[in-house]
């Protein structure tokens, strides 16, 4: 893979919703750190660079690993066996029956093994990547975010009037959730399904509360945890910190999991604890490298319990880990020459 494309998708994956201000304090790591665990599963190994990317989004499937957004017009899946090792690309660019436009996620079912795959549209796919029918009604075309449910479908359309679209099996509408006026960033969701039904939902960008519905859409809950990556966000904020590699990171929530025993995994990216700006690249910007992102950008992973939103357990990794899976793995990629392997862990709270 070429550095510039990699740059292109790192930079992709931390730029929306970033702000200005300072680098949040890191006493977080003193919080029950030693609780917390990152147990590696599993290394999947990419000789070419080209399919694995920052910005992909990976589940378990058939069992091994699929991974969205990659390949050719970031239009195709790559399929790893459960030991990391890859077996095959499926899809292409375009219209047609098995081609899609760049893919920005999916949803397996588990009972099928289909998929739903969002696009510019959503479109079910069976488990033999038959492509079954395209959904185009609807606000998808600015959507980014889809998860299942125990009663269907959840669609994260952060463009639209409606950011929270709950569809059934069948991908027909049961509601939609209206937009906070004024704040058009505020309408990006991490999504994550709860084990008795519904979705929980936290905004990325202004994270001050984590939301809970049930299938039908009805807001049933909301958790305020106290912490410093819980604060709210001001527009002149966001528009303010364009420049992310000369100003510290605000945090920016980017992976959610519901655990055994009514805990949350909350994963999320913040200014590096060392925060510096980094020198211009011959006097032409900012320089900017995969490499690079350890010097402005730290994960944080906490745990809080899902009833009170008090803080559990909490660490601190240099390391930018790109999300979650749907299954609960956290992953983290990571390019030696032009071979790229995205390390999955389980998060094992002690």
């Amino acid at each position: 893979m070429r550095a510039t494309h990699r740059a292109a998708s790192l930079a992709a994956l931390v730029l929306a919703g970033c702000g200005s201000g300072d680098a949040p304090a890191s006493g977080a790591a003193t919080i029950c750190d030693s609780c917390l665990v990152l147990d590696p599963v599993v290394v999947l190994e990419d000789e070419t660079g080209e399919r694995l990317s920052p910005s992909m989004r990976l589940a378990e499937w058939r069992g091994g690993f699929l991974a969205s957004g990659v390949g050719e017009g970031s239009a195709q899946f790559a399929v790893f066996g459960p030991s990391g090792d890859f077996q095959r690309m499926l899809g292409e660019p375009g219209e047609g029956p098995g081609q899609f436009f760049p893919i920005k996620n999916f949803a397996v079912d588990p009972g099928t093994l289909g998929l739903v795959v969002l696009d510019r549209k959503l479109t079910r796919v069976d488990s033999a990547f038959v492509t079954q029918a395209r959904v185009v009604e609807g606000d998808y075309a600015q959507a980014f975010r889809i998860v299942r449910t125990r009663e269907g479908y959840v669609v994260n359309s952060f463009g639209g009037p409606s950011p929270l679209i709950f569809l059934d099996d069948s991908l027909q509408v049961m509601a939609r959730i209206g937009s906070r006026a004024g704040q058009p960033d505020s309408n990006q969701f991490v999504l994550a399904a709860a084990a008795d039904g519904g979705v929980w939902a936290a905004r990325a960008a202004y994270a001050y509360e984590i939301r809970r519905h049930d299938g039908t859409g009805a807001q049933v809950g909301t958790l305020e945890p106290v912490r410093e990556w819980f604060q709210r966000w001001s527009q002149d904020d966001n528009r303010a910190g364009a420049d992310f590699r000369r100003v510290p990171l605000k945090p920016r929530i980017t992976g959610l999991q519901e655990l055994p025993d009514g805990r949350l995994a909350v994963l999320i990216v913040t200014a590096d604890a060392n925060f510096a700006p980094l020198p211009d690249a011959d006097g032409e910007g900012p320089a900017f490298s995969p490499e690079e992102f350890d010097k402005y950008a730290d994960t944080v992973v906490e745990v809080i319990d899902s009833a009170t939103g008090a803080l559990l357990a909490s660490m601190r990794r240099d390391e930018l880990y790109g999300g979650i899976t749907p299954e609960g793995l956290i992953w983290r990629l990571e390019y030696v020459d032009d071979t790229a392997r995205a390390h999955l862990y389980r998060l094992v709270m002690r």
